[in-house]
């Protein structure tokens, strides 16, 4: 009988592969100086191979072994977020924060895989955190990192029903530029779900400018949330 053979890539495949990552100047650039623009510029030529970026959270992870420094923790955090390794992703996110003594990029990443799993009421706790610290920012900076923070309390908050809470960060970042459709429309099924009305047409209006980018379930809700809103002024009127 013939011996079966594995479906996994043969062994000289994966040699090849990590001695491609090795090779590549990008890397080489990185791991001498793990800056933010080195990280991209490695993030950026992995994203066209594959087999690559797969290697990558484990590259990262053997480096950081080797140096501690926290930025890596963060860059490995991040790689690991994208391809959905969950527990790898918190795990080297709660080393960049502790390493950074409290970086706000790394505190908020920790938020965000806290939504990821729901743990509302820790994102906010982490958020509360973040907004302090990002006073050390500046200029476009600080507003970008502001607003990250309204997104994730908008979202949190109307998770727990806390909705006129929720609809004050939804007000800061419309005067901010403007919230994301996917925190709108969040914002809206929780509404309909507690059956906040007022809420309900509030967030509805300000969809209405993305209504046919919507699938069909949001655009529904959108829909009866506007006639809400006109009969709200109706009743006004009336």
């Amino acid at each position: 009988m013939r011996p079966s053979r594995s479906r996994g890539p043969p062994d000289r495949v994966l040699l090849l592969s990590q001695n491609d990552l090795a090779n590549l100047p990008e890397w080489k650039t990185y791991a001498t100086d793990p800056t933010r623009a080195n990280f991209l510029a490695l993030k950026g030529v992995t994203r066209v191979k594959p087999d690559l970026r797969l290697q990558l959270p484990a590259a990262l992870a053997r480096l950081w072994l080797s140096n501690e420094d926290w930025r890596i923790a963060l860059h490995a955090a991040l790689i690991a977020q994208s391809l959905r390794l969950t527990t790898l992703a918190s795990y080297f996110s709660i080393r960049a924060l502790r390493q950074s003594g409290g970086d706000v990029r790394a505190r908020l990443l920790l938020a965000r895989l806290y939504w990821d799993r729901r743990l509302a009421v820790a994102v906010l706790n982490e958020t509360e955190i973040a907004r302090f610290s990002s006073r050390r920012d500046r200029g476009a900076s600080r507003r970008r990192l502001q607003t990250e923070i309204a997104i994730l309390n908008v979202r949190s908050h109307a998770y727990l029903g806390e909705l006129a809470r929720a609809a004050r960060w939804l007000i800061f970042l419309q005067h901010g530029g403007g919230a994301d459709t996917e925190t709108l429309v969040y914002f809206l099924f929780c509404a309909r779900h507690h059956r906040a009305t007022d809420a309900q047409a509030y967030v509805s209006r300000l969809l209405v400018p993305t209504l046919n980018l919507l699938g069909p379930r949001p655009r529904a809700a959108v829909q009866a949330g506007v006639r809400l809103a006109l009969l709200n002024l109706l009743r006004g009127r009336g």
